[in-house]
């Protein structure tokens, strides 16, 4: 994200939450199951007040190999968050292997962020 020369002027920061207690002790996801949307929509939420930016962007998810809270891997769960609006999002897909499903995420995050800016103009 950042290696845009000029990426400072509109990137602030990003926190990686990886454990459950880090999301629940920093981004206030209530204790429980941490891969829905309602989740992945708190940590947006709390990451755009954390660092005081316009918007914030999350993804939570089952990578594998093994399920999680009886979701399957490539179970994923996405958010965009900004004062206003919130725009969520689940993927399945599959269990492809940690790597391609984290390199998916990502890229679907990075979409659901431009539609959801593009819907705002």
């Amino acid at each position: 994200m950042t290696e845009i020369p000029g990426a400072s002027r509109v990137f602030r920061g990003a926190l990686v939450s990886y454990a459950s207690e880090v999301k629940y002790d920093l981004l206030n996801i209530p204790v429980g199951v941490v891969v829905s949307e309602a989740a992945a929509a708190q940590m947006a939420s709390a990451v755009r007040v954390l660092l005081k930016a316009d918007i914030g962007i999350a993804a939570t998810g089952v990578a594998g190999p093994d399920p999680q809270d009886d979701l399957p891997p490539g179970t994923v769960c996405l958010a965009v968050a900004s004062k206003r609006a919130t725009e969520t999002q689940t993927l399945q897909l599959g269990n492809r292997g940690r790597e391609t499903i984290r390199q998916f995420s990502a890229t679907s995050l990075f979409d659901l962020l431009r539609r959801f800016l593009l819907s705002r103009r």
